[in-house]
């Protein structure tokens, strides 16, 4: 069987409807935030009710294609304008998977009024679709774990320091290690905004965990390309896809530089 590695221009919903079912391993978007940003295809709907309506669309198709031992991640941000259309997308979400965890990536660039707390967090939801036989892989961050069990016998000592999984602390779900992307990478410039991009060292922690090497990824939000990239360095195979031809224009350019 041909590798999968395919970066698309296509609406999200012909995208997933081209897709068979049960064969995809690892899902992760980052869809549109429903007026959280400034650009067009964030306003693209006149109510919350318009655009949670799409988003059942897509999630339902979400569930068809994905594996039942299968993860899907989605990116989200609340607390701005008051905003709870994310809150409520996971509530849609819930209606064909089962949730497992909410993660809040702490950025290190913040913003705000002085009139308010600085706004500094972006939410990821973990969820899955069968819990029986979900692949997951702990991860571990670089600082090290205090040791909790201290023994008079130098051997007992050791053993027991031996028997730890890692010497570094888990990654919790509160990720404080992750900067937001810079505006260039293999020292290119980049030519296309988004208003949203993730870090590839975040799309290559939900990877690592949530798939094994050979897995097929995809993210029909594709963006700018992070998940393409982490899938590329970590040995899966991968869809993404964007309807917005710039961002792949400028995803197709960046893998170059990442397959040379």
């Amino acid at each position: 069987m041909d590798r999968i590695a395919e970066i698309i221009c296509a609406d999200c919903l012909d995208v997933l409807a081209s897709i068979p079912p049960d064969s995809i391993d690892l899902i992760v978007v980052d869809p549109p935030y429903y007026k959280m940003s400034s650009v067009w295809w964030d306003k693209q709907w006149k109510t919350e009710q318009e655009y949670l309506a799409w988003c059942s669309l897509w999630l339902k198709e979400s569930s068809r294609v994905l594996k039942p031992n299968g993860s899907f991640y989605c990116w989200g941000c609340v607390g701005k304008h008051h905003n709870h259309a994310f809150f409520h997308l996971i509530d849609l979400a819930e209606t064909y998977f089962i949730f497992k965890n909410f993660i809040t990536w702490q950025k290190q660039r913040g913003y705000g009024t002085q009139k308010n707390w600085m706004f500094t967090r972006e939410e990821l939801v973990y969820m899955v679709k069968d819990d029986a036989d979900t692949t997951f892989h702990p991860q571990y961050t670089d600082v090290p774990r205090t040791v909790n069990m201290h023994y008079a016998d130098k051997e007992k000592q050791e053993k027991y320091e031996k028997s730890l999984k890692s010497v570094n602390k888990r990654v919790t779900n509160v990720w404080t290690d992750i900067k937001e992307p810079n505006i260039s990478w293999n020292k290119k410039e980049v030519t296309t905004d988004h208003p949203t991009p993730k870090p590839v060292k975040a799309m290559e922690r939900i990877v690592k965990a949530s798939s094994n090497e050979g897995d097929v990824v995809l993210d029909f939000f594709g963006g700018t390309g992070a998940t393409a990239v982490a899938c590329a360095n970590l040995n899966r195979q991968y869809i993404v896809s964007d309807f917005v031809s710039e961002y792949i224009e400028e995803t197709k350019r960046r893998m170059i530089d990442v397959l040379l």
